[in-house]
């Protein structure tokens, strides 16, 4: 599991089941997915946030436990928009 701080002006976008990617520094060509697995609804007075914890699937275990990660919750996605690609 992650456990990540969310601010509150991102706090009402989190919800629980949303997907997560997950990059460390140790493996930086690999991107672990992950599922908003709970959402504190009480914040942290001092820092403003709220606790959330999403849950990864890590069958090789490579992630240990104290391992600096980055979060992405994905909380929009549209199927049918249109791409260009860059070229």
């Amino acid at each position: 599991k992650v456990e990540v701080n969310i601010p509150e002006n991102d706090f009402f976008h989190i919800r629980q089941g949303l997907l997560a990617k997950i990059n460390t520094d140790a493996f930086k060509n690999k991107e672990f997915i992950g599922r908003v697995k709970t959402v504190n609804q009480a914040f942290d007075v001092r820092s403003r946030t709220a606790r959330v914890c999403i849950e990864i699937k890590n069958p090789r275990f490579l992630l240990k436990p104290g391992m600096f990660a980055r979060v992405k919750i994905i909380t929009k996605s549209h199927l049918s928009a249109l791409t260009i690609p860059t070229s």
